[in-house]
């Protein structure tokens, strides 16, 4: 959990980033928007490492996602789905990463019925989701459907690992 000064220091840097970045997609400024966007990741990592310490599978999901980040920018779709599959990697490392800190097996939470209702949920959304952003996708409809679903698992399995070990550190993913 966040405690000391520096942890704070970089969750609140983490926050103004999104907030600038998002003040620069509104007002316009590009330059600005591509020079921000693979800042967060980058924190993350920082912040990951000062609280939790050496866990591989953590910092390569990170690099994911600032690939992922970096890919996005571009305008092409090529770049688009690019950067999707990155996201689409990270998401897998993240599960991964989850599924060891689960302290039982998978079956066995799930045999809990409050462990289920975080997929029902999810799987709800998920299927709201898709169903209203269906008409806008066109083209990268079947690459988003298949991120969308790996993200909403990864979502949902973190809730799990928190209910069964009651740890504070695993809502972090979600």
């Amino acid at each position: 959990m966040i405690k000391t000064w520096r942890e704070k220091i970089f969750l609140s840097v983490f926050w103004i980033s999104f907030l600038i970045i998002g003040i620069a997609k509104i007002a316009q400024w590009p330059i600005l928007e591509y020079a921000l966007t693979p800042l967060p990741p980058l924190i993350l990592i920082a912040l990951y490492y000062h609280l939790k310490g050496i866990d591989q599978t953590i910092y390569f999901a990170f690099f994911f996602c600032f690939i992922g980040d970096v890919m996005i920018l571009g305008s092409d779709i090529n770049y688009f789905i690019s950067g999707l599959t990155a996201y689409w990697g990270a998401s897998i490392l993240f599960s991964f990463s989850l599924y060891r800190e689960l302290e039982t097996s998978m079956s066995e939470a799930l045999k809990k019925s409050k462990m289920s209702l975080p997929f029902f949920i999810y799987g709800i959304y998920f299927i709201f989701l898709m169903y209203f952003i269906e008409p806008y996708m066109g083209d990268v409809f079947i690459p988003t459907f298949i991120y969308a679903l790996s993200l909403s698992f990864a979502c949902a399995f973190s809730f799990v690992v928190y209910f069964n070990n009651k740890t504070k550190e695993s809502p972090i993913f979600v």
